[in-house]
Protein backbone atom coordinates (compact mmCIF):
# COMPACT_ATOMS: atom_id res chain seq x y z
CA UNK A 1 0.00 0.00 0.00
CA UNK A 2 1.61 3.41 -1.24
CA UNK A 3 1.64 6.44 1.91
CA UNK A 4 -0.05 8.89 0.65
CA UNK A 5 0.94 11.49 3.56
CA UNK A 6 -0.63 11.91 6.87
CA UNK A 7 -2.02 15.56 7.72
CA UNK A 8 -3.45 16.72 11.22
CA UNK A 9 -6.45 18.35 11.76
CA UNK A 10 -7.01 21.36 13.88
CA UNK A 11 -9.90 23.17 15.02
CA UNK A 12 -9.55 26.44 16.21
CA UNK A 13 -12.01 27.94 18.28
CA UNK A 14 -12.51 32.14 18.94
CA UNK A 15 -15.54 34.44 19.90
CA UNK A 16 -16.14 37.75 19.91
CA UNK A 17 -18.46 39.62 22.12
CA UNK A 18 -19.63 42.98 21.90
CA UNK A 19 -21.91 45.02 24.13
CA UNK A 20 -23.99 47.93 22.62
CA UNK A 21 -26.10 50.38 24.50
CA UNK A 22 -30.33 51.29 23.88
CA UNK A 23 -28.44 53.68 21.08
CA UNK A 24 -26.89 51.29 19.46
CA UNK A 25 -23.02 52.43 20.24
CA UNK A 26 -20.66 49.77 21.44
CA UNK A 27 -19.39 50.42 25.03
CA UNK A 28 -17.65 47.06 25.22
CA UNK A 29 -15.82 44.66 23.31
CA UNK A 30 -13.56 41.38 24.11
CA UNK A 31 -12.11 38.97 21.84
CA UNK A 32 -10.73 35.39 23.27
CA UNK A 33 -10.05 31.98 21.96
CA UNK A 34 -11.94 29.39 23.76
CA UNK A 35 -12.39 25.45 24.42
CA UNK A 36 -13.83 23.51 22.11
CA UNK A 37 -15.34 20.35 23.95
CA UNK A 38 -15.23 16.59 23.34
CA UNK A 39 -19.10 16.46 22.83
CA UNK A 40 -17.97 19.34 20.19
CA UNK A 41 -15.18 17.59 18.32
CA UNK A 42 -17.14 13.77 18.57
CA UNK A 43 -20.12 15.96 16.85
CA UNK A 44 -17.68 17.44 13.95
CA UNK A 45 -16.27 13.34 13.41
CA UNK A 46 -20.10 12.57 13.45
CA UNK A 47 -21.33 14.55 11.06
CA UNK A 48 -19.33 13.04 8.92
CA UNK A 49 -21.18 9.30 9.33
CA UNK A 50 -24.45 8.62 6.35
CA UNK A 51 -26.66 9.46 9.54
CA UNK A 52 -25.48 11.26 12.42
CA UNK A 53 -26.36 10.78 15.88
CA UNK A 54 -25.20 13.69 17.56
CA UNK A 55 -27.84 16.71 17.15
CA UNK A 56 -25.85 19.94 15.89
CA UNK A 57 -25.60 23.07 17.70
CA UNK A 58 -28.50 25.70 17.27
CA UNK A 59 -28.45 27.51 20.64
CA UNK A 60 -26.53 30.03 22.60
CA UNK A 61 -26.79 30.79 26.77
CA UNK A 62 -25.21 32.92 29.10
CA UNK A 63 -23.88 32.83 32.07
CA UNK A 64 -22.25 34.35 35.37
CA UNK A 65 -19.91 31.78 36.59
CA UNK A 66 -17.21 29.52 34.86
CA UNK A 67 -18.27 26.61 32.58
CA UNK A 68 -17.07 23.60 33.29
CA UNK A 69 -16.68 20.23 30.48
CA UNK A 70 -20.21 19.66 29.57
CA UNK A 71 -22.31 22.96 31.15
CA UNK A 72 -21.93 26.29 32.19
CA UNK A 73 -20.90 27.34 35.68
CA UNK A 74 -23.79 29.46 36.61
CA UNK A 75 -26.50 29.98 33.60
CA UNK A 76 -28.74 33.05 33.51
CA UNK A 77 -32.12 32.10 33.10
CA UNK A 78 -33.92 32.28 30.02
CA UNK A 79 -31.25 32.83 27.94
CA UNK A 80 -30.56 30.75 25.86
CA UNK A 81 -30.93 31.82 22.36
CA UNK A 82 -31.37 30.42 18.54
CA UNK A 83 -28.27 31.08 16.65
CA UNK A 84 -27.44 32.52 12.99
CA UNK A 85 -24.59 29.67 11.32
CA UNK A 86 -23.15 30.40 8.35
CA UNK A 87 -19.79 28.77 6.52
CA UNK A 88 -17.33 30.22 4.37
CA UNK A 89 -14.88 27.81 3.43
CA UNK A 90 -13.19 26.20 6.30
CA UNK A 91 -14.87 28.41 8.91
CA UNK A 92 -18.06 28.28 10.61
CA UNK A 93 -19.30 31.05 11.95
CA UNK A 94 -22.31 31.34 14.81
CA UNK A 95 -23.72 34.34 15.36
CA UNK A 96 -26.44 34.81 18.56
CA UNK A 97 -28.15 38.87 19.42
CA UNK A 98 -29.33 39.00 23.08
CA UNK A 99 -31.58 41.85 22.96
CA UNK A 100 -32.65 43.96 25.49
CA UNK A 101 -34.37 42.59 28.57
CA UNK A 102 -32.64 38.64 27.50
CA UNK A 103 -29.37 37.36 29.60
CA UNK A 104 -28.71 40.52 31.93
CA UNK A 105 -26.19 40.69 34.72
CA UNK A 106 -22.70 40.43 34.76
CA UNK A 107 -21.94 37.84 31.82
CA UNK A 108 -18.76 36.00 32.53
CA UNK A 109 -19.75 32.69 30.72
CA UNK A 110 -21.07 31.73 27.15
CA UNK A 111 -21.75 28.23 25.45
CA UNK A 112 -23.02 26.82 22.37
CA UNK A 113 -25.53 23.65 22.83
CA UNK A 114 -28.04 21.42 20.84
CA UNK A 115 -31.13 22.15 22.91
CA UNK A 116 -33.42 24.98 23.83
CA UNK A 117 -33.64 23.17 27.27
CA UNK A 118 -31.75 25.58 29.47
CA UNK A 119 -29.15 24.26 31.91
CA UNK A 120 -29.37 21.12 29.86
CA UNK A 121 -28.20 19.51 26.24
CA UNK A 122 -24.33 19.07 25.01
CA UNK A 123 -22.26 22.06 24.96
CA UNK A 124 -19.93 22.36 21.71
CA UNK A 125 -17.80 24.89 22.56
CA UNK A 126 -17.69 27.62 25.84
CA UNK A 127 -15.81 30.58 26.84
CA UNK A 128 -14.85 32.11 30.00
CA UNK A 129 -13.73 36.13 29.78
CA UNK A 130 -13.69 39.67 31.73
CA UNK A 131 -16.93 40.25 33.09
CA UNK A 132 -19.71 42.21 30.92
CA UNK A 133 -22.24 44.34 32.55
CA UNK A 134 -25.63 43.46 30.58
CA UNK A 135 -28.19 45.59 31.63
CA UNK A 136 -31.79 45.50 30.42
CA UNK A 137 -31.33 48.15 28.15
CA UNK A 138 -28.02 46.81 26.34
CA UNK A 139 -27.77 43.93 23.38
CA UNK A 140 -25.20 41.64 23.33
CA UNK A 141 -24.22 40.43 19.87
CA UNK A 142 -21.62 36.78 20.39
CA UNK A 143 -19.71 35.61 17.02
CA UNK A 144 -18.11 32.33 17.59
CA UNK A 145 -15.75 31.07 14.73
CA UNK A 146 -14.63 27.71 14.33
CA UNK A 147 -11.93 27.07 12.19
CA UNK A 148 -10.13 23.81 10.90
CA UNK A 149 -6.82 23.79 9.32
CA UNK A 150 -4.15 21.29 8.80
CA UNK A 151 -1.63 24.06 10.02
Amino acid sequence: MKNFGSSKVYFKSNVVLSLFDKDGILKQQERISNLVTVVGLDSIIDQLLDSPVVAVPRYMELGTGTPAEFKLGNYIPNSRTIIEKTRIDNVLYMRCTFPAGVGTGTVTEAGVFNTFIQDAGDMYVSASFVGIPKDASSLLVVLWTITASTV
